[in-house]
């Protein structure tokens, strides 16, 4: 935007025609993906002057249902100490939980999804969509290994951030899936695995029936070869 457009907006938009009125919606975006970029940044900065004292001290999310806590952020990024997360919240005005998300984003862009927070921070993806991408990469299960987060940061970096959510899952399921993540079939080591199930159909009470599955039950289990 233009030194003299700026001039005429702070000092009222009524007499803006309709092209410096778009001109100036537009710039408004800019600052804001720019304003959004360099908290990310600061963020992360904050978390890097309080790691915890021991992993006791470390800031995690709470899982309901569950006695373990969840990182803030994924495999490979520092621990952020758990008091000063309030303070930022404090300072933003935000929940503590809000906070977290914050820092913890921050973290797993920086450390996990390079090349997505190389273009958030160069402003060819807006900070909100990498965000996005960050939250689901922190709270997959299971868990993204470094290298598996790193295959989707390729994938979603070589669009811009341009995925949807359901794009944004199937990567993840194929990052799963390539880095031999999913957790084990238990049921491959039942007893019965060489066997299937085959219902058999129990005749009519007029038919004279002699066999064991008449007199016990409607099915029976069959070798699988």
């Amino acid at each position: 935007m233009s030194e003299a457009l700026a001039d005429r907006v702070a000092g009222g938009v009524e007499d803006l025609t309709a092209s410096d009125l778009l001109a100036a919606i537009r710039q408004r975006r800019v600052d804001e993906n720019r304003a959004a970029a360099d908290q990310l940044l600061l963020a992360a900065q904050w978390a890097d002057l309080h790691p915890p004292e021991s992993i006791h001290d470390a800031a995690s999310f709470s899982v309901p249902g569950w006695e373990h806590e969840e990182p803030i952020a994924g495999e490979g990024c520092p621990l952020v100490a758990e008091f000063c997360v309030a303070e930022l919240g404090g300072v933003l005005g935000v929940s503590t939980v809000a906070a977290k998300k914050l820092i913890g984003q921050a973290l797993e862009l920086r450390h996990r999804l390079p090349r997505l927070w190389a273009q958030v921070q160069a402003g060819r993806v807006p900070a909100w969509k990498a965000r996005a991408v960050a939250e689901t990469t922190i709270h997959s299960s299971p868990s993204l290994t470094r290298a598996a987060a790193g295959f989707v940061d390729a994938q979603v970096a070589a669009v811009a951030g341009k995925v949807g959510p359901a794009q944004l899952d199937r990567l993840v399921a194929e990052a799963i899936k390539r880095y031999d993540l999913a957790e084990p079939d238990r049921s491959a080591d039942s007893p019965l695995k060489h066997f299937r199930r085959r219902a058999v159909r129990t005749p009519p009470r007029s038919a004279r029936v002699s066999s064991a599955c008449r007199r016990t039950g409607t099915s029976t289990w069959t070798r699988v070869t």
